[in-house]
């Protein structure tokens, strides 16, 4: 196998299982710190936020994701995603085309993109009390700020059907979580 794709809704254990990868030689393409670096630098990605999102976006000359996730809704989440994942996706290819082994960690597991790219899509799971607990001890987020970005997320049985391997973390250690990966491996 030489594309991963591992995938789940937000703290569910992606980064930990994407990591048993790189232990084994995977070049991690992280999805989301990839859109983070290209809300920085990707001046053609910006002009079309602000376009949609409107200048109030804009904080001291940098797109503010707070500001951003305040106007999210069922219809602009799907727009926020049609105008970045292209932008993300091509920093992908380029990364295919020069590393042997990648894994992807994706928060959002575009069929187009991602899906069709990878050899094996593993799911990481877990229940929404194990998400909050998580979370939380991330001290991260606000109460509020945590409840909004739980609410974007994909249902979880949207996760489950896109993946061939689902893994439910609840009460995985890490080095439980890592022997798991070595047998799919």
């Amino acid at each position: 196998m030489r594309i991963i794709g591992v995938t789940g809704s937000i703290a569910t254990g992606k980064s930990a299982a994407a990591k048993c990868f790189v232990k084994k030689g995977f070049y991690l393409f992280d999805a989301d710190a990839v859109y983070h670096e290209l809300l920085k630098n990707n001046q053609k990605m910006k002009d079309e936020l602000v376009f949609y999102f409107g200048k109030q976006i804009v904080v001291e000359n940098k797109i503010s994701t707070k500001k951003i996730l305040s106007k999210i809704n069922e219809l602009n989440i799907k727009k926020l995603n049609s105008i970045t994942h292209k932008y993300v996706i091509d920093e992908l290819d380029k990364v295919i085309k020069k590393e042997k082994k990648v894994v992807i960690e994706g928060p959002i597991p575009v069929k187009e993109g991602f899906l069709d790219r990878c050899d094996m899509v593993i799911c990481t799971s877990c229940t929404i009390e194990t998400q909050k607990k998580r979370l939380e001890e991330r001290k991260k987020y606000s109460p509020s700020h945590l409840l909004k970005m739980l609410s974007i997320q994909l249902p979880t049985l949207k996760y489950h059907q896109l993946a061939d391997v689902v893994i439910e973390t609840d009460k995985l250690t890490v080095k439980e979580l890592g022997k798991l990966i070595n047998l799919l491996y």
